[in-house]
């Protein structure tokens, strides 16, 4: 573009036309080669100008691409600072006191010569030994979360809902449950995902279940919405506090320190969720239960975006 209005301002102002010139310019204007020639020379001219402002364009794009990017990096960076802050010290917290508790059991019990007491303290090590492999667990399943591929397959839903519901019985062997499916066949999600979403949300409703109750309850409810599906799990539990309700998906919120729970399941449950492309809803009342929704859908069919990792973006 420069090349042309260099030509035009010399023509313009320094080289000023004589009789001889006009009558030259007019002989070539009336010339086929001279014409041919301007038109060549004003292509040229128009193929420059073309070239730089798609050039500019394409300069455009790349530095918005590469700012978006940077952008995107940026916010994963954050993210993962914030989770491993949080991480960190939930560790030092939630890792150590169920350790130190066991230590102290420990020590109690080798002054101790009452069988009923002895007793009573391998209860309480026991159940620092379970909070103990809960949190491991919530643990590898957030590291499983962030770091496996999505691998799409047919699963058997009622079959992976009635062993959820058998593993997690442990917990509580007093609460009825009921299963109401209505999707028959297989559905085409995540495996482990799936399994991660069904044994956080069942093992909850068993362990948060009233301990003053003695009609304790869990109903499940599955719903074909094609291509959709809605599970539903509800509950006659301890319940959530309203002021609560938005923040239980939060990375290792707890409504207080005695909470059985790491903190992550829930958060956990979130991000799976968000991963196969589902949604999830809550109804809580403290004293009276909770429900939770879940809506997934069919990916049969589906090709799954890779995990990208922070050095690839």
């Amino acid at each position: 573009m420069i090349l042309p209005i260099g030509l035009c301002t010399y023509l313009m102002f320094f080289n000023q036309p004589t009789n001889e010139s006009f009558k030259q310019l007019d002989e070539g204007f009336t010339n086929t080669n001279g014409q041919i020639n301007f038109l060549c020379a004003l292509c040229q001219c128009g193929f420059f100008a073309w070239f730089i402002i798609r050039d500019h364009s394409v300069s455009s794009k790349l530095i918005l691409l590469s700012k978006a990017k940077i952008e995107y990096k940026n916010a994963r960076l954050l993210k993962t600072n914030s989770e491993m802050d949080h991480l960190v010290y939930s560790i030092s917290h939630d890792l150590r006191a169920p350790i130190a508790s066991a230590l102290g059991l420990i020590e109690i019990s080798k002054i101790e010569s009452d069988p009923e007491k002895l007793k009573y303290y391998e209860t309480l090590k026991e159940a620092c030994l379970r909070r103990l492999d809960n949190f491991i667990f919530d643990i590898l399943n957030y590291l499983k979360n962030n770091r496996l591929e999505i691998e799409i397959s047919p699963v058997p839903l009622k079959e992976e809902i009635l062993n959820s519901i058998e593993m997690n019985s442990v917990y509580n062997e007093n609460v009825a449950v009921t299963l109401d499916c209505d999707y028959e066949g297989e559905f085409h999600t995540d495996k482990n995902r799936l399994r991660m979403i069904l044994n956080n949300i069942i093992s909850n409703a068993f362990r948060y279940s009233k301990s003053t109750n003695n009609d304790k309850t869990v109903n499940i409810k599955v719903k074909n919405l094609s291509p959709n599906i809605e599970i539903s799990i509800a509950d006659n539990g301890v319940g959530i506090n309203k002021e609560y309700i938005d923040k239980i998906f939060d990375m290792f919120f707890k409504t207080d320190e005695k909470t059985k729970g790491s903190g992550l399941g829930l958060y956990i449950t979130k991000e799976a969720i968000t991963k196969i492309q589902g949604s999830i809803t809550v109804w809580s009342e403290k004293g009276v239960g909770s429900i939770f929704t879940i809506t997934l859908p069919n990916l049969k069919g589906h090709v799954p975006p890779k995990i990208v990792e922070l050095e690839e973006v």
